[in-house]
């Protein structure tokens, strides 16, 4: 785990530390949804309309840094 992490700045996906997070639309959902309960899993969920916008400037297999 610890090679992996200093190679690549993120958990390996099978472990217990995360994985598999990701930013995408709400696919239908209401964008109320995302205020009342958290649903994604670990994931960010935006708007359809604005993860279209995103997709223009990020691509699929970006490395992100999520901080906070």
């Amino acid at each position: 785990m610890k090679k992996h992490y200093s190679r690549y700045r993120a958990a390996l996906p099978s472990t217990s530390l995360g994985g598999y997070i990701g930013i995408h639309g709400l696919g239908g959902r209401s964008p109320y949804l995302n205020r009342r309960m958290d649903w994604t899993d670990g994931c960010l969920a935006v708007t359809d309309a604005e993860i279209d916008k995103l997709s223009r400037w990020v691509k699929v297999g970006t490395q992100v840094v999520i901080s906070g």
